[in-house]
């Protein structure tokens, strides 16, 4: 059980270009499955040397 638990949204923003894409972005995280996490798409805009920027918001559970 969890108590006084919050929800969290996390949004990674990249910008396409010529040299790569969303599709070549997914490409490395498409087997995972239902185990894809969020640090696996910064791990593979890491890898290929993609600036992206990460927003996290913590949302309280209403009481």
């Amino acid at each position: 059980m969890m108590f006084d638990a919050a929800e969290r949204e996390t949004t990674v923003t990249f910008e396409p270009n010529a040299d790569y894409s969303l599709a070549d972005v997914a490409e490395p995280v498409k087997g995972y499955a239902d185990d894809c996490f969020i640090t696996d798409f910064e791990d593979a805009l890491t890898s290929r040397g993609i600036h992206f920027t990460r927003d996290e918001k913590v949302v309280p559970l209403a009481a």
